[in-house]
């Protein structure tokens, strides 16, 4: 079984739940996927199995894009919905035209430091098992692109913002707000 399947994981599954799903309906062990999609996020989950998994590398590195809405003046330890809002800020001074100045300053390379509710390898284990033990780890920043940022909508009552980004591998798109 030599297949490279595209998934659109629903969310609270995570990337490891779709590999496993899909290896118990194809009856196999040699299986991975291109790149962990965070459980509360919807998308895609490309899966290699057989032969097909000597590519994963290969497409690890494609372009990716994702469309978020962003919650604006407020954050959690996790910056998604999993963890409560731990911190409010101000928000009167946030108008559209100061968000369209703002984006474009994202294009380009940058450094970003993971979250610490993430899938990064800390001492052999995730920084998110970590984190849930009331651990805190330093985790050190990295270069990514981001190709294109762009607007897709801003309501300012409800201080919500939609982007959709293109970007390399390993951006964090939750750490951008």
């Amino acid at each position: 079984m030599n297949k490279i399947i595209v998934i659109n994981k629903d969310k609270n599954y995570t990337s490891r739940d779709v590999v496993n799903i899909v290896g118990k309906h194809f009856n196999t062990k040699k299986i991975g996927h291109t790149g962990t999609l965070d459980p509360l996020a919807t998308g895609v989950v490309v899966v290699c199995t057989g032969k097909k998994t000597k590519l994963i590398e290969q497409l690890q590195y494609d372009v990716k894009e994702y469309e978020a809405i962003l919650q604006l003046g407020a954050t959690t330890a996790s910056y998604d919905m999993e963890q409560p809002v731990n911190a409010t800020f101000p928000t009167e001074q946030i108008t559209a035209s100061l968000i369209d100045e703002t984006i474009p300053t994202f294009i380009g390379e940058q450094w970003q430091t993971p979250p610490m509710y993430s899938a990064v390898w800390v001492n052999g284990k995730r920084a998110y098992d970590l984190a849930r033990q009331g651990q805190e780890v330093e985790l050190k920043p990295k270069l990514l692109v981001i190709d294109a940022i762009e607007v897709l909508f801003f309501d300012a009552e409800k201080m919500q913002l939609g982007i959709r980004v293109v970007c390399s591998k390993g951006t964090y798109i939750r750490a951008l707000a």
